[in-house]
């Protein structure tokens, strides 16, 4: 049985957010694409972390790159 590849069922137009987009624009953005996460992106379009619908709840606290909590902005 051959394998499937991620490359072949990716999505290439990637819904994006800045770390300054407002809470209230990720919400709209989420809502309008029906998915429940998206990057955000610094300048140079680098994947800076995910948002996703449980944490604008407050359900899940912001992590930093090592895979630890947030601690700062």
């Amino acid at each position: 049985m051959k394998h499937r590849k991620v490359g072949t069922v990716m999505t290439i137009d990637v819904v994006r957010a800045v770390a300054a987009t407002p809470f209230k624009d990720v919400v709209t953005r989420l809502d309008e694409h029906g998915i429940s996460g998206m990057p955000v992106v610094d300048d140079d379009e680098k994947v800076i972390g995910v948002i996703s619908v449980s944490d604008l709840m407050g359900g899940r606290p912001g992590r930093d790159g090592a895979g630890g909590r947030k601690t700062g902005p």
